[in-house]
């Protein structure tokens, strides 16, 4: 990834891509003096123009030349020390995976994949042992790197099973026998491994277990749980302010600071 994004200005700092309806580009690509890298992912659009009039006037829509568009942005930090991107939210704008499209269109590789970081909390919930599975809820799509291969029997099968049929997808539905008295009314403590693993490699789209707890049933869901921050930016009409968002991305990894250094370790100590 920092090869990619120090690559990025060499085509003077533009390379218009076409994805889908739209056409994106990766502007102002900057080595910051810590090591870190900013920029903006640009989204070009004509679809859902906004409307414009004056009071007790009749209204109407926007109008652009045929060669203009709407320009929708995602501003964003990366740290290549842990991998990590810090992504600015806009629903107008560009997703995560066509980021990741963009890369394998400009690059003529595979795709640069970005997994979402997910809260510790509830995975540890699902690791105690008194956490005992019922049912679970797992979309699963066939890993792009072949070496990212789950160590654990049942998920190393599913991914097998999943390849071997040529499917880029699966969504399984797993529950035990509520009726059961004995241990039959659980699912084996193995698929909370198995459900990690998926999750660490990338392969696990939708995970929720269904867990009971000292004589309470209650979900918990893997994916849904990722990381994210809410920060306050200064607002230019409807765009943030670039000087305001930069120190907002960098709030935003304050904030999270101990739930990272839980997952990733130190500088001595790196988990991943």
């Amino acid at each position: 990834m920092r090869r990619r994004v120090q690559q990025a200005p060499e085509n003077g700092g533009s390379h218009p891509v076409r994805i889908g309806a739209f056409t994106f580009d990766l502007r102002r690509i900057e080595e910051l003096a810590d090591g870190m890298f900013t920029g903006e992912f640009v989204k070009f659009r004509q679809d859902f123009l906004p409307h414009v009039g004056a009071p007790n006037a009749q209204e109407r829509e926007l109008e652009i030349r045929a060669d203009e568009f709407l320009i929708e942005k995602n501003y964003f930090l990366f740290e290549p020390a842990r991998q990590l991107l810090i992504y600015q939210r806009n629903a107008h704008g560009g997703s995560v995976l066509n980021l990741e499209k963009y890369f394998a269109q400009i690059h003529h590789e595979a795709l640069t994949l970005f997994h979402p970081v997910l809260q510790p909390e509830p995975m540890r919930r699902l690791m105690r042992g008194e956490a005992l599975p019922k049912k679970a809820y797992l979309t699963m799509a066939r890993p792009t790197n072949p070496e990212l291969v789950p160590q654990s029997d049942w998920g190393r099968a599913a991914l097998e099973l999943l390849s071997s049929s040529g499917g880029a997808g699966v969504t399984l539905y797993l529950h035990a026998d509520g009726r059961a008295r004995d241990d039959g009314r659980f699912l084996n403590q193995n698929i909370k491994r198995a459900v990690q693993e998926l999750i660490g490699c990338g392969a696990a789209k939708r995970a929720k277990i269904h867990v009971e707890e000292d004589g309470f049933s209650h979900p918990i869901d893997l994916i849904a749980d990722r990381m994210a921050s809410t920060q306050t930016v200064e607002m230019a009409g409807r765009y943030p302010l670039r000087a305001s968002i930069l120190p907002a991305l960098y709030l935003a990894l304050e904030e999270k600071r101990d739930e990272l250094l839980e997952i990733f370790g130190d500088e001595g100590n790196r988990l991943v």
